[in-house]
Parts: structure tokens; C-alpha cells; sequence
């Protein structure tokens, strides 16, 4: 995540619909591993939860970088 953090300092990046649509997409696997690790008795493995949380973290930066991005605009 700080990778990305560190790419969008010093490249531009276009915060468009489809990239956002991407971001909120890459959280869904992991809503999926939580949900039914919750609801059943299925127990995650350390790879999945690297590989789920990642994809959550690097979510997360973008959406984060995007309002940022957004609200500087309006201003």
C-alpha cells in the first residue's frame, strides 16, 4: 500500500469512474473470506488473509487518494 502511496507522489494519476469501480471491487474477496469464515466453520490460511488484505489495502489507498484528489478539485 505504501508502494502505491509512494508511485501516485510522484506519477499522476487519473481518478476516473472505472478506477474507482476497480477499487471498490477489490474488496469484495475480501468481504467474501470474512462472511463466511463468520458464518461457517471454514478457518482462513496466513495466504489468503495476506492476499485478501492486501487487495483491501490497496483499496482503501486509492479511495482515500481519490476523494483526496476530488476535494481539491472543488475547492
Amino acid at each position: 500500500m505504501s508502494l502505491y502511496l509512494i508511485y501516485t507522489y510522484y506519477f499522476y494519476v487519473d481518478y476516473n469512474i472505472y478506477l474507482i469501480i476497480t477499487a471498490i471491487l477489490l474488496v469484495i474477496p475480501m468481504v467474501i473470506d470474512g462472511t463466511t469464515q463468520l458464518l461457517t466453520n471454514r478457518i482462513s490460511n496466513n495466504k489468503l488473509r495476506f492476499i485478501t488484505g492486501f487487495l483491501g489495502g490497496l483499496d482503501l489507498c486509492i479511495i482515500i487518494k481519490a476523494i483526496k484528489y476530488y476535494i481539491y478539485l472543488a475547492i
